[in-house]
């Protein structure tokens, strides 16, 4: 059903594509999307229509790709809790390091109002839930992308944030820091600023 996706009219796509899923399901066998129908998973993600919605989030299977970022955002905002579990580990565990940055990069913002800076909070404390079943590799990577944004986008003001990441291991803490500091040197001014406000925090 789904390799012949393309030939539905495409007003019944995203129902074609919950049908087959849902069969997925009931047999305990994922079909697979072709990469040529990625779109239809995509228009999927911002129907309102939670069982299609859902459909496609499953068809674009556990690794992300760059040009469904923008799509899953728009999911992620709407998603229950869980479901943001699910999405965040398979875009920081199983995805790209392109994709991750795209992701983080797009949803972060510190920068508008009250409301984004929550936003951010509710982020970073979702990604502490699934932190331990990160690899290490990939902790070291988003916590460096996620300290590096607050300082490009002038987030260290933002204490909210500053004392999620306080709950974050020293050792990790000290290794991202020499991380972000040997990539760029002219930014350790205000790297100390930040990590003497996250140790505050301890």
């Amino acid at each position: 059903m789904l390799s012949e996706i393309n030939e539905y009219p495409i007003e019944i796509q995203t129902v074609v594509l919950k049908t087959a899923l849902a069969i997925g399901f009931r047999i305990e066998e994922i079909p697979e999307l072709p990469d040529n129908s990625r779109n239809i998973a995509h228009k999927a993600l911002l129907d309102d229509d939670p069982d299609i919605s859902s459909a496609g989030l499953a068809a674009l299977g556990q690794q992300f790709k760059t040009e469904d970022v923008r799509f899953i955002i728009k999911f992620y905002e709407k998603a229950e809790f869980e479901t943001q579990q699910y999405i965040l580990y398979n875009l920081l565990e199983n995805s790209s390091n392109g994709v991750k940055q795209d992701f983080v990069v797009t949803f972060f913002d510190c920068n508008i109002d009250d409301d984004s800076a929550s936003n951010n909070t509710d982020f970073v404390s979702a990604i502490q839930t699934i932190w331990e079943s990160l690899s290490n590799y990939n902790q070291e990577f988003v916590l460096k992308m996620i300290i590096e944004l607050m300082i490009e986008k002038n987030c260290i003001n933002k204490n909210e944030v500053i004392e999620i990441l306080s709950k974050f291991d020293d050792e990790l803490l000290e290794k991202v820091r020499t991380l972000i500091i040997s990539d760029n040197t002219e930014i350790s001014k205000s790297l100390d600023e930040l990590f003497q406000k996250i140790y505050y925090f301890k």
